[in-house]
C-alpha cells in the first residue's frame, strides 16, 4: 500500500499514473460539484479521452457504477475523493495528476445542506466553515495545498457564466494534453447522486439552468436564524473575493 494512504494499493497506483487523461476531483457536500464533474466528462467523451472506465469515491474505494449512473454518463478516468475531503492530505495519495476543486458560494452551500437535512457539526456546524475556508483559499490562489496541480472552479460563476465554462475546459484540456469538443449537453442535466437539488429534488430535470441556485440563501427560511450567525467575517470576505476576482 501507499505510505500516507493505505487504501491505494501499488498496482492500482502505477495504473492510474500510466494514463495520462486521468484527473483528480474535489468538492465539498452540497457543493455542486456532481454536476461539474459530469459536465466535464461530456467534453472529452468522443473527443480522443480513452481513460479506463472506473470512478473511485471515498477514500479510494472503487465501487460499480449504478445503472442510474450509467444512464446519465458514463464515468471515464476521474477520481472523485468523496466530499469535504481534507485538501491537506487526501490529494497526496497519487501525485502528477490534475486536481480539479469546485468550491460554491458558502451561503448556497450551508442553506442547501440544511434545507437537505444535513445537520452536525461535519455539515452545519464547527467543522463545515474551516473545510470550506481551505477550499475557497485554494480556489483563490491564495494557499496551494496541491503543489501547481489545482484547476479551481467557482461553481455559482460555472453555472452561470457559458464563457468561464469554455475556460475550465480549454484550462483542463491543456492539463491532459488532449483534444475536447465543447458541449453544454450536460448542463441542464441534475445529478441523481443524493437525491437531486436540496431545493427541488429532480423536478427540473432537463432544465437544470432553471433552478435558482444562485440565490438558496435567499430560499431558506431559516436562513437568518440558522446559517448568517455561523458566517464570521473571514469567510464572509473569502466569499466576497470569490465573486470578485474569478
Amino acid at each position: 500500500m501507499l505510505p500516507g494512504h493505505p487504501k491505494v494499493s501499488p498496482a492500482i497506483y502505477e495504473k492510474l499514473v500510466g494514463y495520462k487523461q486521468v484527473f483528480m476531483f474535489l468538492g465539498l457536500e452540497r457543493g455542486g460539484h456532481h454536476a461539474v464533474k459530469r459536465w466535464l466528462h461530456a467534453q472529452f467523451d468522443g473527443a480522443g479521452y480513452h481513460a479506463p472506465a472506473f470512478n473511485f469515491i471515498n477514500n479510494w474505494r472503487a465501487l460499480p457504477l449504478s445503472p442510474t449512473d450509467q444512464d446519465d454518463l458514463p464515468i471515464h478516468g476521474s477520481l472523485d475523493m468523496g466530499q469535504d475531503a481534507d485538501l491537506t492530505k487526501s490529494s497526496h495519495a497519487i501525485d502528477r495528476i490534475p486536481v480539479v476543486v469546485v468550491v460554491r458560494d458558502v451561503r448556497n452551500m450551508m442553506a442547501s445542506r440544511l434545507k437537505m437535512g444535513q445537520f452536525g457539526k461535519q455539515f452545519t456546524g464547527p467543522m463545515a466553515l474551516p473545510v470550506w475556508a481551505k477550499y475557497a483559499k485554494q480556489v483563490l490562489g491564495d494557499c496551494d495545498y496541491l503543489d501547481g496541480r489545482c484547476l479551481p472552479i467557482f461553481y455559482d460563476k460555472w453555472f452561470a457564466d457559458v464563457e468561464y465554462r469554455r475556460e475550465v475546459a480549454d484550462a483542463l484540456a491543456a492539463r491532459l494534453n488532449c483534444h475536447y469538443n465543447f458541449t453544454d449537453s450536460m448542463i441542464n442535466r441534475i445529478p441523481h447522486l443524493g437525491g437531486g437539488s436540496s431545493f427541488d429534488k429532480m423536478d427540473l430535470q432537463g432544465k437544470a439552468q432553471e433552478m435558482n441556485v444562485l440565490n438558496r440563501y435567499k430560499e431558506y427560511p431559516f436562513y437568518k436564524t440558522k446559517v448568517e450567525p455561523l458566517l464570521h467575517r473571514t469567510i464572509l470576505e473569502l466569499n466576497t473575493r470569490l465573486h470578485e476576482e474569478l
